[in-house]
């Protein structure tokens, strides 16, 4: 992509974020400055399109069917990734507390898919998981960390139980995924670990503070272990999507006002994405061995701003925050 056809393409995506912010005059140019500061700076960089038209399945070894785990597999992300690696020739263990949901899901995908009901938080579980793999495949292709839950509301009305809970589920168990699962994926030929972490693990947003902070560490611990493990090869990709069309926000109630639940519920139905494409994208990032997906242009750009030019960034949330605190009067 030349450097012309680069800055054009940013340069349109910053006339989108503009078009969407409040109709505040300073935050605008605020803003404007910022970007157009970022504008300069970014010759050379290339805007890329997620890369499509993947190759055959992802088998490193003849004869032997690649073998992946997913936890939150019976819906939203995780059971779009199922679906897509059973059609790549994969032999799937998906993990999920909603027992219905599996068993429907087994007669749906057929016998190379392997459901399993538990907690991805309790360890022993985890453990006899990866001896039970272990016994039968001696290695592990692929290991997708996705379950995860939200807890919405101001800081100081969430309770600090809340906080916790969100890091052991978000953060602690897919640490201790990785550490039941290592000894498996170090005897596969190419192996990956995959952890959805979000937009919030990247950029720092008002009402999901539980969220954010654990997004935040398994960013880390991401960027952490792509260093440490990669004399093992094992490749680690983090996802950051925006928005994604799952039960997450169906089953983590916000306490929130209406008015603020109906923004959050628009933007849902404006720019959420769809599992599917999610899932395309992701195994597409694998395959290229890339570390970090961070999927959507304004999401991109956003990333972009707050490393580029951190007081801007932090400086416009001041801003919308000011303006819910005058609309609550």
């Amino acid at each position: 992509m030349s450097e012309r056809h680069a800055s054009s393409r940013l340069s349109k995506g910053i006339a989108a974020v503009e078009r969407s912010l409040p109709s505040s005059e300073r935050l605008q140019l605020s803003l404007r400055a910022a970007l157009q500061a970022l504008l300069q700076t970014a010759k050379g960089l290339q805007v890329l399109d997620t890369p499509r038209g993947l190759s055959p399945s992802h088998n490193p070894r003849p004869n032997e069917v690649p073998v992946a785990l997913i936890s939150g597999a019976a819906s939203g992300i995780g059971l779009a990734m199922c679906r897509l690696l059973l059609r790549r020739g994969f032999e799937v263990y998906g993990v999920d507390l909603n027992e219905v949901a599996l068993e429907a899901l087994q007669a749906q995908l057929g016998p190379q898919f392997h459901p399993r009901c538990l907690d991805v938080c309790d360890q022993a579980s985890m453990q006899a998981l990866a001896e039970e793999i272990g016994a039968r495949h001696h290695r592990l292709e692929l290991l997708h960390n996705n379950a995860g839950i939200l807890a919405f509301g101001d800081f100081d009305k969430l309770s600090l139980e809340q906080y916790r809970r969100v890091m052991e589920v978000n953060f602690w168990a897919p640490l201790q995924a990785i550490r039941c699962f290592l000894p498996l994926l170090r005897q596969a030929s190419s192996p990956c670990v995959i952890n959805t972490a979000s937009a919030a693990g990247l950029l720092g947003f008002p009402l999901i503070a539980p969220y954010t902070v654990s997004k935040f560490a398994l960013v880390g611990l991401g960027e952490a272990l792509a260093c440490e493990l990669a004399t093992d090869g094992i490749h680690i990709l983090s996802v950051c999507p925006p928005a994604v069309r799952t039960a997450l926000f169906d089953h983590n109630p916000a306490s929130l006002s209406d008015t603020w639940q109906h923004r959050i519920n628009r933007a849902l139905e404006r720019f959420a994405l769809e599992p599917e494409a999610l899932a395309e994208a992701i195994l597409d990032a694998v395959i290229a061995r890339r570390h970090l997906l961070v999927p959507g242009r304004e999401l991109a750009l956003l990333h972009l701003l707050k490393r580029s030019a951190p007081e801007y960034y932090l400086r416009l949330w001041a801003m919308v925050g000011r303006i819910r605190a005058s609309r609550r009067r």
